[in-house]
């Protein structure tokens, strides 16, 4: 999870012995280890979900550039551990799955700046409906 005023940009390293050599991490950068591919899905599904960015706005301190501290505030909202054989965290991990793979897919500019090429993925998940069932889901899991 990356720490940023607005949005939450949360991924998962699927071979860590590669996929780590292509990452640049500053030092408000977070990380843990999953203890199976479902689990990282489940966590990024969630972490990534504009519903818990919502659910805690207003919590955020804001300065001139906006909300922050939203690393600290994610853990305060009612997050279950994953269980495989709970069918609704089964199906936050599909969309997230399915949330991936349209983002591994867009062809991005390589010189374009980060925010940007972010926004690409964002308007690919949007405009697929991943984002909105998501969120759908998010909220189900997090009202119990």
């Amino acid at each position: 999870m990356r720490k940023l005023a607005l949005r939450v940009a949360c991924f998962r390293l699927v071979d860590i012995e590669t996929d780590v050599l292509k990452l640049v991490i500053d030092h408000k950068a977070y990380w843990a280890n999953a203890r199976s591919a479902a689990e990282a899905c489940y966590l990024v599904g969630i972490l990534n979900a504009d519903t818990c960015r919502e659910r805690i706005a207003d919590k955020q301190s804001k300065d001139q550039g906006g909300a922050r501290d939203f690393d600290n505030l994610i853990w305060e909202l009612p997050l279950p551990e994953y269980d495989g054989r709970n069918e609704l965290h089964q199906r936050i991990v599909a969309v997230a799955a399915e949330c991936e793979a349209l983002a591994a897919s867009q062809k991005l500019d390589a010189s374009a700046y980060f925010t940007t090429q972010r926004r690409v993925i964002r308007d690919a998940l949007a405009e697929a409906g991943l984002m909105r069932r998501l969120d759908a889901l998010v909220a189900e899991l997090l009202a119990g």
